[in-house]
């Protein structure tokens, strides 16, 4: 910036509430070059320009050896006029006189699909003219026409846009726990390189194709379950299997697994209103549990999951809050919770937790993980499993033979897009459901979704419940909330809404304790029940 410094201008768009104080822009170089310049923005919650000659900018916090050659950063801050929830909104910051591109590039043509076994592939037109543009595949069961709605959900593979001249993706396709009949719409996105969105192209036709039943989480827990490595309470639940021989583990590249007795893995998952029951039933030639090593080096399986109802575009990061993201690490010692600073959530000698070695070569692991432990760990709202809830999930195994040495040779993934980057981006995972239903969508066993309402969760609850409700058919629904003199108190729903399961949150922080009537309808469908909301 050196040449620019004496004729250019720092600009920027901004909007400020009333009452905001001073502000200082700041540039650095090196340890002890600081140079800013101080203002006060209007404070009428309006967007305004601003420009400051960067010749203007003086030296601050008592430096004097500033570069304008070599400015490593840019810092915003308040100029002791800091106030807790101000919200400031600033754009288009930036130095001399750039061209912006304000301009949404078309959307991709030739959008079409060709069904595979148990994958569709996606084919397309690169949008002409762009350069550095990137891509997002959408698809439905109906239509699509906004790539918002709550029901269109996004293609991933190893990452969460599809990049310039690749002009095809496959879309692995996936079931609960039976192989499905499936029939999907896909249209397509293109951002160009100054990250302006197209619209969505135009619809592929609908395509028909089988989905691959996947192992799903069981909705209740293991009979008598006792986390003390005997797994016969998980019998009559089907487990994850994670075995090279058959494709169901991904050894990640330049790691080594030999064959199945090198490693390969049986894990269970299981929910109840509570609690979520991991077991790992692990076959290993060496176990290594050195545990002054990290916990990552030695033999030890990693589950990763997302607690909420999992549709739209993937996590690009771990989120918080009302979609958490987890990455478990069950080792010798502890559970641990590894994104969050591998937070100890379950010691060994606790009955909730067993890790140990067993006869055959290999270990077992067993965990009863509580659901308000977890919200309170991450900060999270309290998880509440629903059946038919799309679940982000993945699995790793580590595997070291050299016992003592901190060296792992092998890592076995359950997504085969893991690539060991799982516990980086939720992305690389893939899914599972909450039981064997499948909203929206002719299931074999269960047949297609009927009217139904169900009873909120918790009851009595205090102050928030979940209200869940099935629809056979689109149309217009509404849920409102009574007390018992028959008054309407709130609206939770009306408007038009696809066929499927929906759930919905009543928080009742200003209402009295009482019992309360909450009334569904849809088309001629009118179900009414109580629910009890005890302060």
């Amino acid at each position: 910036m050196g040449g620019a410094w004496v004729v250019d201008s720092l600009k920027c768009k901004m909007k400020a509430p009333s009452g905001t104080g001073p502000l200082r822009f700041q540039f650095e170089s090196g340890a002890d070059g600081k140079v800013g310049y101080i203002f006060t923005p209007t404070g009428d919650d309006q967007w305004h320009d601003y420009a400051f000659p960067l010749r203007d900018f003086i030296p601050t916090d008592g430096t004097t050896n500033f570069d304008s050659t070599s400015v490593s950063t840019f810092q915003i801050m308040a100029e002791a006029s800091g106030e807790a929830g101000r919200v400031i909104y600033m754009d288009e910051v930036w130095t001399g006189s750039p061209v912006i591109d304000v301009v949404a590039p078309p959307p991709p043509a030739n959008v079409d699909v060709t069904p595979g076994t148990f994958v569709n592939t996606i084919t397309w037109d690169d949008v002409p003219g762009e350069s550095g543009e990137s891509y997002i595949i959408y698809y439905a069961t109906h239509p699509i026409t906004d790539i918002n709605a709550l029901d269109v959900e996004v293609v991933t593979k190893d990452f969460v846009t599809i990049g310039e001249n690749v002009g095809l993706m496959d879309h692995l396709l996936f079931a609960p726990a039976t192989d499905q009949s499936v029939s999907y719409y896909y249209a397509m996105t293109c951002t160009d390189d100054a990250g302006n969105l197209s619209i969505a192209s135009q619809n592929s036709p609908l395509v028909t194709n089988t989905a691959k039943g996947v192992t799903i989480i069981n909705p209740t827990a293991p009979t008598n379950f006792a986390a003390d490595g005997d797994l016969s309470d998980w019998a009559g639940i089907t487990p994850f299997r994670m075995f090279i021989s058959d494709g169901t583990g991904h050894v990640v590249t330049n790691t080594t697994i030999n064959d199945d007795d090198d490693l390969s893995v049986l894990a269970y998952a299981a929910m109840d209103n509570e609690y979520l029951y991991v077991a790992f039933d692990v076959t290993d030639d060496v176990v290594s549990t050195d545990t002054t090593q990290s916990s990552w080096l030695i033999d030890s399986p990693d589950l990763y999951i997302g607690l909420f109802n999992w549709h739209g575009a993937p996590h690009s990061s771990y989120k918080r809050g009302n979609e958490p993201d987890y990455h478990f690490r069950f080792g010798r010692n502890a559970a641990m919770i590894d994104n969050l600073g591998g937070r100890r959530l379950i010691e060994q000698g606790d009955p909730n937790y067993y890790w140990d070695e067993r006869f055959l070569p290999g270990y077992v692991v067993e965990a009863k993980i509580s659901f308000a432990d977890l919200a309170a760990a991450g900060g999270d709202d309290l998880f509440v499993p629903i059946i038919g809830m799309r679940i982000p999930f993945d699995l790793s195994v580590n595997d070291n033979d050299e016992p003592g040495t901190g060296n792992r040779q092998g890592i076995m993934t359950y997504s085969p897009y893991n690539e060991d980057h799982s516990w980086e981006h939720p992305y690389r995972w893939v899914h599972t459901w909450i039981g064997t239903q499948w909203v929206g969508v002719e299931n074999e066993e269960n047949g297609v979704l009927s009217y139904s309402l169900d009873q909120n969760y918790p009851n009595p609850f205090n102050p928030s419940t979940r209200i869940q409700y099935s629809l056979e058919q689109a149309g217009n629904v509404t849920l409102r909330i009574y007390d018992m003199l028959g008054r309407e108190i709130q609206t939770l729903v009306n408007e038009n809404q696809n066929a499927g399961m929906h759930v919905v949150e009543f928080n009742a922080k200003n209402f009295a304790s009482g019992v309360y009537l909450y009334r569904l309808e849809a088309g001629s469908f009118i179900q009414v029940r109580k629910m009890i909301l005890m302060k």
